[in-house]
């Protein structure tokens, strides 16, 4: 049987630079992934409808809607604290959203979190309405 020599125009298979990159997602996705599906959870919405049955009202006075993690979520060990109740609170909307949007500024401090300005253009108006009602906390 007689070999064929190697051929110095054999076709290699070419990658294209314009093909989606997959990326790993940043610690603050992949938490974000995690609490999405224990807030989703059976267990969860049992859990939370019985303490909003025994703890009524914020601390404003207003009706509680809003079950929060008095830590947050930044912490390290948010995991183990997720289902301890002395780290709940009851909150209503409006004061759980201008924590939420102080925590979400100690983050974007921190490094953390970032979500970046964008480059003129398409987009530019809504992250700045974003920013100022992030700053400012909600309207009453």
């Amino acid at each position: 049987m007689r070999k064929r020599p190697l051929s110095l125009s054999a076709r290699v298979p070419r990658t294209s630079l314009a093909a989606p990159v997959m990326r790993l997602p940043t610690q603050m996705e992949q938490g974000n992934r995690e609490r999405a599906q224990l807030y989703r959870s059976s267990r969860w919405r049992r859990e939370r409808a019985l303490f909003l049955a025994t703890h009524a009202t914020c601390g404003c006075g207003a009706t509680a809607v809003v079950v929060d993690h008095r830590d947050g979520h930044q912490r390290e060990d948010w995991r183990e604290r997720f289902w301890d109740q002395s780290t709940w609170q009851p909150m209503c909307s409006a004061c759980h959203a201008a924590k939420s949007a102080r925590e979400l500024d100690a983050w974007r401090d921190a490094g953390e979190g970032v979500t970046p300005r964008p480059q003129g253009g398409k987009g530019v108006k809504d992250w700045e309405r974003t920013e100022a009602r992030v700053r400012t906390g909600p309207s009453r």
